[in-house]
Protein backbone atom coordinates (compact mmCIF):
# COMPACT_ATOMS: atom_id res chain seq x y z
CA UNK A 1 0.00 0.00 0.00
CA UNK A 2 0.97 3.87 -0.94
CA UNK A 3 2.37 5.61 2.31
CA UNK A 4 3.09 9.09 3.19
CA UNK A 5 6.94 10.12 3.15
CA UNK A 6 8.55 12.99 4.14
CA UNK A 7 12.16 13.35 2.95
CA UNK A 8 14.79 15.12 5.31
CA UNK A 9 16.44 17.29 2.55
CA UNK A 10 13.08 18.70 0.71
CA UNK A 11 9.99 20.72 2.16
CA UNK A 12 7.32 19.02 0.08
CA UNK A 13 5.64 15.86 1.13
CA UNK A 14 6.63 12.28 -0.65
CA UNK A 15 4.69 9.05 -1.92
CA UNK A 16 6.03 5.49 -1.47
CA UNK A 17 4.34 3.25 -3.81
CA UNK A 18 4.78 0.09 -5.79
CA UNK A 19 4.54 1.36 -9.37
CA UNK A 20 2.95 -0.73 -12.85
CA UNK A 21 6.54 -2.43 -12.50
CA UNK A 22 5.79 -3.95 -9.42
CA UNK A 23 9.06 -1.87 -8.17
CA UNK A 24 8.86 0.36 -4.85
CA UNK A 25 9.26 4.29 -6.10
CA UNK A 26 9.11 7.62 -4.62
CA UNK A 27 7.84 10.74 -5.68
CA UNK A 28 6.66 14.01 -4.35
CA UNK A 29 3.52 15.26 -4.66
CA UNK A 30 4.64 19.27 -4.81
CA UNK A 31 2.38 19.94 -1.72
CA UNK A 32 4.68 21.94 0.89
CA UNK A 33 4.74 20.69 4.53
CA UNK A 34 3.79 22.55 7.11
CA UNK A 35 -0.02 23.10 7.68
CA UNK A 36 -2.82 20.44 8.59
CA UNK A 37 -4.56 21.58 4.93
CA UNK A 38 -1.21 20.47 3.10
CA UNK A 39 -0.68 17.45 5.35
CA UNK A 40 -5.33 16.31 4.27
CA UNK A 41 -4.39 16.89 0.99
CA UNK A 42 -1.32 14.46 0.61
CA UNK A 43 -2.61 11.72 2.90
CA UNK A 44 -5.84 12.42 -0.39
CA UNK A 45 -3.38 12.05 -2.73
CA UNK A 46 -2.13 9.23 -0.83
CA UNK A 47 -5.29 7.13 -0.48
CA UNK A 48 -5.74 7.52 -4.19
CA UNK A 49 -2.80 6.14 -5.30
CA UNK A 50 -3.52 3.10 -2.65
CA UNK A 51 -6.44 2.10 -4.49
CA UNK A 52 -5.10 1.92 -7.98
CA UNK A 53 -2.49 -0.18 -6.39
CA UNK A 54 -5.28 -2.45 -4.93
CA UNK A 55 -7.24 -2.51 -8.04
CA UNK A 56 -4.65 -3.65 -10.33
CA UNK A 57 -4.55 -6.86 -7.73
CA UNK A 58 -0.73 -5.88 -7.26
CA UNK A 59 -0.38 -6.92 -10.80
CA UNK A 60 -0.77 -10.45 -10.38
CA UNK A 61 -1.39 -12.93 -13.34
CA UNK A 62 -5.08 -12.73 -13.37
CA UNK A 63 -5.30 -8.99 -14.12
CA UNK A 64 -3.67 -9.07 -17.44
CA UNK A 65 -5.53 -9.05 -20.57
CA UNK A 66 -4.25 -12.32 -22.20
CA UNK A 67 -5.77 -13.84 -18.49
CA UNK A 68 -9.67 -13.13 -18.97
CA UNK A 69 -10.88 -10.79 -21.66
CA UNK A 70 -11.53 -13.31 -24.58
CA UNK A 71 -12.91 -15.85 -21.84
CA UNK A 72 -15.47 -12.76 -21.05
CA UNK A 73 -16.34 -12.22 -24.67
CA UNK A 74 -17.46 -15.97 -25.01
CA UNK A 75 -18.99 -16.45 -21.87
CA UNK A 76 -21.14 -13.10 -22.77
CA UNK A 77 -21.81 -13.60 -26.54
CA UNK A 78 -22.34 -17.30 -26.06
CA UNK A 79 -24.62 -18.44 -28.97
CA UNK A 80 -24.52 -15.14 -30.80
CA UNK A 81 -21.33 -16.36 -33.31
CA UNK A 82 -21.40 -13.40 -35.56
CA UNK A 83 -21.48 -10.99 -32.98
CA UNK A 84 -18.54 -12.66 -30.74
CA UNK A 85 -16.38 -13.26 -34.50
CA UNK A 86 -16.71 -9.07 -34.45
CA UNK A 87 -16.09 -8.47 -30.87
CA UNK A 88 -12.76 -10.29 -30.71
CA UNK A 89 -11.79 -9.05 -33.77
CA UNK A 90 -12.23 -5.78 -32.80
CA UNK A 91 -10.54 -6.46 -29.15
CA UNK A 92 -7.37 -7.90 -31.16
CA UNK A 93 -6.89 -4.61 -32.80
CA UNK A 94 -6.94 -2.76 -29.59
CA UNK A 95 -4.88 -5.40 -27.34
CA UNK A 96 -2.19 -4.70 -29.95
CA UNK A 97 -2.32 -1.09 -29.40
CA UNK A 98 -2.88 -1.61 -26.06
CA UNK A 99 0.74 -3.75 -26.02
CA UNK A 100 2.68 -1.55 -28.15
CA UNK A 101 1.68 1.73 -25.12
CA UNK A 102 2.73 -0.75 -22.47
CA UNK A 103 -0.36 -1.29 -21.01
CA UNK A 104 -0.62 -4.53 -19.53
CA UNK A 105 -3.32 -3.93 -16.94
CA UNK A 106 -6.96 -2.29 -16.78
CA UNK A 107 -5.39 -0.12 -13.91
CA UNK A 108 -3.27 1.37 -15.99
CA UNK A 109 -5.84 2.71 -18.45
CA UNK A 110 -6.52 6.43 -18.75
CA UNK A 111 -8.94 8.37 -21.28
CA UNK A 112 -6.26 9.91 -23.00
CA UNK A 113 -5.42 6.74 -24.66
CA UNK A 114 -9.30 6.85 -26.31
CA UNK A 115 -7.89 9.72 -28.79
CA UNK A 116 -4.29 7.61 -29.52
CA UNK A 117 -6.20 5.04 -30.18
CA UNK A 118 -8.55 6.61 -33.04
CA UNK A 119 -5.30 8.16 -34.38
CA UNK A 120 -3.74 4.84 -34.18
CA UNK A 121 -6.13 3.24 -35.55
CA UNK A 122 -7.05 5.56 -38.50
CA UNK A 123 -3.63 5.66 -39.65
CA UNK A 124 -3.93 1.94 -40.39
CA UNK A 125 -6.88 2.41 -43.16
CA UNK A 126 -9.78 1.92 -40.68
CA UNK A 127 -13.13 4.42 -40.43
CA UNK A 128 -13.99 6.73 -38.03
CA UNK A 129 -17.06 4.54 -37.14
CA UNK A 130 -15.07 1.53 -36.78
CA UNK A 131 -12.17 2.60 -34.82
CA UNK A 132 -15.04 3.95 -32.32
CA UNK A 133 -16.77 0.58 -32.38
CA UNK A 134 -13.49 -0.92 -31.20
CA UNK A 135 -13.34 1.57 -28.27
CA UNK A 136 -17.34 0.75 -27.44
CA UNK A 137 -16.20 -2.94 -27.28
CA UNK A 138 -12.85 -1.65 -25.11
CA UNK A 139 -15.47 0.43 -22.26
CA UNK A 140 -17.50 -2.65 -22.05
CA UNK A 141 -14.11 -5.05 -21.09
CA UNK A 142 -12.95 -2.06 -18.85
CA UNK A 143 -16.95 -2.29 -17.00
CA UNK A 144 -16.23 -5.79 -16.70
CA UNK A 145 -12.18 -5.20 -15.34
CA UNK A 146 -14.11 -3.02 -12.63
CA UNK A 147 -16.57 -5.63 -11.67
CA UNK A 148 -12.90 -7.97 -11.14
CA UNK A 149 -11.88 -4.81 -9.28
CA UNK A 150 -9.20 -5.06 -11.74
CA UNK A 151 -9.63 -1.49 -12.46
CA UNK A 152 -11.29 1.45 -9.80
CA UNK A 153 -13.01 2.76 -12.77
CA UNK A 154 -14.05 2.50 -16.48
CA UNK A 155 -12.12 6.10 -18.17
CA UNK A 156 -14.34 5.37 -21.21
CA UNK A 157 -17.72 5.26 -19.44
CA UNK A 158 -18.91 8.18 -21.26
CA UNK A 159 -16.86 8.26 -24.24
CA UNK A 160 -17.79 11.74 -25.48
CA UNK A 161 -16.61 10.82 -29.63
CA UNK A 162 -19.87 10.93 -31.25
CA UNK A 163 -20.41 8.13 -34.48
CA UNK A 164 -20.00 9.87 -37.68
CA UNK A 165 -23.03 9.33 -40.09
CA UNK A 166 -22.01 6.74 -42.98
CA UNK A 167 -22.06 7.47 -46.65
CA UNK A 168 -25.26 6.53 -47.92
CA UNK A 169 -24.66 3.48 -50.11
CA UNK A 170 -25.88 3.74 -54.00
CA UNK A 171 -28.36 1.62 -55.82
CA UNK A 172 -26.92 -0.74 -58.61
CA UNK A 173 -27.90 0.50 -62.09
CA UNK A 174 -28.35 -2.51 -64.62
CA UNK A 175 -24.62 -1.13 -66.17
CA UNK A 176 -23.33 -1.86 -63.02
CA UNK A 177 -24.43 -5.54 -62.35
CA UNK A 178 -23.47 -6.28 -65.51
CA UNK A 179 -19.98 -4.66 -65.16
CA UNK A 180 -19.33 -6.44 -62.15
CA UNK A 181 -20.74 -10.10 -63.33
CA UNK A 182 -17.95 -9.44 -66.08
CA UNK A 183 -15.20 -8.32 -63.65
CA UNK A 184 -16.40 -11.60 -61.16
CA UNK A 185 -15.69 -14.20 -64.06
CA UNK A 186 -12.05 -13.62 -63.40
CA UNK A 187 -12.53 -14.06 -59.56
CA UNK A 188 -13.38 -17.04 -57.74
CA UNK A 189 -16.44 -18.92 -57.75
CA UNK A 190 -17.37 -17.74 -54.37
CA UNK A 191 -17.48 -14.20 -54.84
CA UNK A 192 -19.87 -15.03 -58.23
CA UNK A 193 -22.27 -16.97 -56.12
CA UNK A 194 -22.08 -14.64 -52.79
CA UNK A 195 -22.82 -11.52 -55.28
CA UNK A 196 -25.54 -13.42 -57.11
CA UNK A 197 -27.39 -14.41 -53.77
CA UNK A 198 -27.12 -11.29 -52.07
CA UNK A 199 -28.60 -9.03 -55.11
CA UNK A 200 -31.88 -11.72 -55.74
CA UNK A 201 -32.86 -11.55 -51.69
CA UNK A 202 -31.21 -8.78 -50.66
CA UNK A 203 -28.87 -10.64 -47.59
CA UNK A 204 -25.73 -9.63 -46.28
CA UNK A 205 -22.65 -11.32 -47.51
CA UNK A 206 -22.14 -13.25 -44.45
CA UNK A 207 -25.89 -14.85 -44.98
CA UNK A 208 -24.68 -15.80 -48.59
CA UNK A 209 -23.25 -18.85 -47.12
CA UNK A 210 -26.23 -21.17 -46.78
CA UNK A 211 -26.86 -24.66 -45.78
CA UNK A 212 -28.52 -26.79 -48.67
CA UNK A 213 -30.74 -28.20 -46.56
CA UNK A 214 -32.07 -25.10 -45.70
CA UNK A 215 -33.28 -24.34 -49.70
CA UNK A 216 -36.89 -25.84 -50.23
CA UNK A 217 -36.78 -25.85 -54.28
CA UNK A 218 -40.60 -27.10 -54.07
CA UNK A 219 -41.92 -23.88 -52.19
CA UNK A 220 -39.48 -21.94 -53.12
CA UNK A 221 -38.06 -20.72 -49.66
CA UNK A 222 -34.65 -19.86 -48.02
CA UNK A 223 -34.43 -20.33 -43.95
CA UNK A 224 -31.41 -18.01 -42.40
CA UNK A 225 -30.57 -20.02 -39.40
CA UNK A 226 -28.02 -17.17 -37.52
CA UNK A 227 -28.86 -13.98 -39.48
CA UNK A 228 -27.73 -10.48 -37.49
CA UNK A 229 -28.81 -10.95 -34.22
CA UNK A 230 -28.27 -14.72 -33.26
CA UNK A 231 -30.43 -17.44 -33.97
CA UNK A 232 -33.75 -15.62 -31.94
CA UNK A 233 -34.14 -14.06 -35.29
CA UNK A 234 -34.02 -16.78 -37.79
CA UNK A 235 -36.42 -15.81 -40.33
CA UNK A 236 -37.42 -17.92 -43.90
CA UNK A 237 -38.06 -15.81 -46.73
CA UNK A 238 -39.80 -16.84 -50.32
CA UNK A 239 -36.82 -16.53 -53.51
CA UNK A 240 -37.33 -15.06 -56.91
CA UNK A 241 -37.44 -17.67 -59.99
CA UNK A 242 -34.17 -15.80 -60.96
CA UNK A 243 -32.45 -18.59 -58.15
CA UNK A 244 -33.59 -21.43 -59.21
CA UNK A 245 -31.50 -22.51 -61.47
CA UNK A 246 -28.84 -21.53 -59.58
CA UNK A 247 -29.73 -23.65 -56.49
CA UNK A 248 -31.17 -26.71 -58.27
CA UNK A 249 -27.83 -27.03 -60.19
CA UNK A 250 -25.55 -26.86 -56.33
CA UNK A 251 -27.92 -29.01 -55.28
CA UNK A 252 -27.08 -31.43 -57.86
CA UNK A 253 -23.45 -30.81 -57.02
CA UNK A 254 -24.34 -32.38 -53.61
CA UNK A 255 -23.03 -29.69 -51.87
CA UNK A 256 -23.61 -28.49 -47.65
CA UNK A 257 -23.42 -25.35 -48.47
CA UNK A 258 -24.25 -23.05 -51.16
CA UNK A 259 -20.38 -21.25 -51.01
CA UNK A 260 -17.73 -21.50 -47.94
CA UNK A 261 -16.67 -17.90 -47.12
CA UNK A 262 -12.74 -17.66 -46.25
CA UNK A 263 -11.51 -16.87 -43.38
CA UNK A 264 -8.44 -14.71 -42.21
CA UNK A 265 -5.52 -16.28 -41.57
CA UNK A 266 -4.64 -15.31 -37.71
CA UNK A 267 -6.16 -16.36 -34.23
CA UNK A 268 -9.54 -15.16 -34.53
CA UNK A 269 -11.87 -16.75 -37.32
CA UNK A 270 -13.51 -13.92 -39.13
CA UNK A 271 -15.84 -13.35 -42.46
CA UNK A 272 -13.10 -11.96 -44.80
CA UNK A 273 -14.69 -9.33 -46.13
CA UNK A 274 -11.50 -7.56 -47.30
CA UNK A 275 -11.87 -9.12 -51.04
CA UNK A 276 -14.98 -7.40 -51.98
CA UNK A 277 -13.42 -4.65 -50.69
CA UNK A 278 -10.39 -4.60 -52.82
CA UNK A 279 -12.82 -5.91 -55.58
CA UNK A 280 -14.98 -2.50 -55.73
CA UNK A 281 -11.86 -0.55 -55.31
CA UNK A 282 -10.33 -2.06 -57.99
CA UNK A 283 -13.77 -1.32 -60.20
CA UNK A 284 -13.74 2.50 -58.85
CA UNK A 285 -10.34 3.34 -59.43
CA UNK A 286 -10.90 2.01 -63.10
CA UNK A 287 -13.96 3.85 -63.16
CA UNK A 288 -16.10 1.46 -64.25
CA UNK A 289 -18.89 2.04 -61.98
CA UNK A 290 -21.65 4.44 -61.99
CA UNK A 291 -21.29 6.20 -57.75
CA UNK A 292 -17.85 6.17 -56.10
CA UNK A 293 -19.83 4.82 -53.13
CA UNK A 294 -21.00 1.06 -54.18
CA UNK A 295 -19.71 -1.61 -52.36
CA UNK A 296 -21.18 -5.39 -51.80
CA UNK A 297 -23.53 -3.84 -49.12
CA UNK A 298 -25.18 -2.14 -52.35
CA UNK A 299 -26.89 -5.39 -53.65
CA UNK A 300 -29.35 -5.12 -50.31
CA UNK A 301 -30.22 -1.51 -51.13
CA UNK A 302 -30.78 -2.16 -54.84
CA UNK A 303 -33.04 -5.00 -53.22
CA UNK A 304 -35.04 -2.85 -50.70
CA UNK A 305 -35.04 0.17 -53.81
CA UNK A 306 -36.20 -1.86 -56.48
CA UNK A 307 -38.70 -3.51 -54.23
CA UNK A 308 -40.09 0.02 -53.35
CA UNK A 309 -40.25 1.17 -56.71
CA UNK A 310 -42.92 -1.68 -58.09
CA UNK A 311 -44.55 -0.47 -55.13
CA UNK A 312 -44.15 -3.99 -52.70
CA UNK A 313 -46.47 -3.72 -49.81
CA UNK A 314 -43.73 -2.19 -47.34
CA UNK A 315 -44.58 -4.67 -44.49
CA UNK A 316 -43.45 -7.55 -47.02
CA UNK A 317 -40.11 -6.38 -47.95
CA UNK A 318 -39.13 -6.06 -44.31
CA UNK A 319 -40.00 -9.70 -43.87
CA UNK A 320 -37.47 -10.33 -47.09
CA UNK A 321 -34.73 -8.61 -45.69
CA UNK A 322 -35.30 -9.03 -41.83
CA UNK A 323 -35.95 -5.67 -40.86
CA UNK A 324 -37.71 -4.99 -37.94
CA UNK A 325 -37.64 -1.17 -37.61
CA UNK A 326 -39.39 0.55 -39.84
CA UNK A 327 -36.79 3.86 -39.65
CA UNK A 328 -34.06 1.48 -40.52
CA UNK A 329 -35.75 0.13 -43.17
CA UNK A 330 -36.57 3.78 -44.82
CA UNK A 331 -32.36 4.71 -44.54
CA UNK A 332 -32.01 1.82 -47.69
CA UNK A 333 -34.65 3.17 -50.10
CA UNK A 334 -33.36 5.22 -53.06
CA UNK A 335 -36.85 6.49 -54.38
CA UNK A 336 -36.64 9.58 -56.20
CA UNK A 337 -39.39 12.81 -57.15
CA UNK A 338 -39.43 11.16 -60.87
CA UNK A 339 -40.01 7.42 -59.58
CA UNK A 340 -43.86 8.78 -58.72
CA UNK A 341 -46.56 7.14 -61.43
CA UNK A 342 -48.95 9.29 -62.70
CA UNK A 343 -51.15 6.99 -60.69
CA UNK A 344 -49.81 7.97 -57.30
CA UNK A 345 -49.70 11.54 -58.66
CA UNK A 346 -53.30 11.63 -59.17
CA UNK A 347 -54.71 11.97 -55.72
CA UNK A 348 -58.16 12.85 -56.00
CA UNK A 349 -58.34 16.92 -56.12
CA UNK A 350 -60.85 18.47 -58.24
CA UNK A 351 -59.11 20.18 -61.45
CA UNK A 352 -58.36 23.70 -61.84
CA UNK A 353 -61.15 25.70 -63.10
CA UNK A 354 -60.05 27.40 -66.44
CA UNK A 355 -60.23 30.73 -67.42
CA UNK A 356 -63.52 31.79 -69.51
CA UNK A 357 -63.74 30.70 -72.78
CA UNK A 358 -60.17 29.00 -72.79
CA UNK A 359 -59.91 25.47 -73.40
CA UNK A 360 -57.52 24.06 -70.65
CA UNK A 361 -55.02 23.08 -73.23
CA UNK A 362 -55.41 25.92 -75.95
CA UNK A 363 -51.85 27.90 -76.13
CA UNK A 364 -53.75 30.07 -79.21
CA UNK A 365 -57.19 30.81 -77.38
CA UNK A 366 -54.51 31.90 -74.68
CA UNK A 367 -53.08 34.25 -77.34
CA UNK A 368 -56.48 35.21 -78.63
CA UNK A 369 -57.79 35.74 -74.46
CA UNK A 370 -54.45 38.18 -73.81
CA UNK A 371 -54.86 40.58 -77.00
CA UNK A 372 -58.14 41.02 -76.43
CA UNK A 373 -59.63 44.71 -76.31
CA UNK A 374 -59.53 46.04 -72.77
CA UNK A 375 -63.38 46.04 -71.10
CA UNK A 376 -64.86 49.62 -71.33
CA UNK A 377 -64.25 52.14 -68.54
CA UNK A 378 -66.76 51.76 -66.62
CA UNK A 379 -66.98 47.18 -66.42
CA UNK A 380 -65.08 47.68 -62.90
CA UNK A 381 -63.51 50.04 -60.18
CA UNK A 382 -60.10 49.46 -61.22
CA UNK A 383 -60.00 50.45 -64.27
CA UNK A 384 -61.64 54.00 -64.37
CA UNK A 385 -57.64 54.83 -63.45
CA UNK A 386 -55.85 54.59 -66.49
CA UNK A 387 -52.59 54.67 -64.73
CA UNK A 388 -53.79 51.15 -62.91
CA UNK A 389 -54.61 49.66 -66.08
CA UNK A 390 -52.41 47.00 -67.01
CA UNK A 391 -50.53 46.62 -71.53
CA UNK A 392 -51.20 43.60 -72.84
CA UNK A 393 -48.34 40.66 -72.89
CA UNK A 394 -46.55 40.16 -75.94
CA UNK A 395 -47.09 36.96 -77.85
CA UNK A 396 -43.55 35.78 -76.71
CA UNK A 397 -44.74 36.42 -73.30
CA UNK A 398 -47.60 34.76 -73.37
CA UNK A 399 -45.86 31.80 -74.54
CA UNK A 400 -43.28 31.44 -71.97
CA UNK A 401 -46.26 32.18 -69.12
CA UNK A 402 -47.75 29.41 -70.45
CA UNK A 403 -44.68 27.45 -70.13
CA UNK A 404 -43.72 27.85 -66.67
Amino acid sequence: MASLFEHPRSKFFFVQFRGTDGKVHRKSLKIERGTTQARREALKEVAEITARELSRSTFNDASRWEAWVIGFLEMHYKGRDKTLIKYRSCWEKVHKFLIEQGIRYPAQVKYSLAEKYMRWRMADGAHHNTARLDLVLFSMVMKQAVRLEFAQGNPFAQLGIERVEPKEKAELTDADIDVIREALKKKPEWMQLAFEIALQTGCRLSDTSIYMKDIDLERRTITFQKPKGGKKRAFTIKFSVNLLPLFEKLKGDSREKTLELPQKNYSYPEINTNNFSRFFKSLHKEEKLSDPSITFHSTRVTFITRHARARTDERIVKKLVNHSSTLVHQIYSRLKAEDATDRELEIGLPAPIAPPNQPPSSVESSRQLMEAPAPSMNATASNRNPKRRKAPLETGQVHSVLST
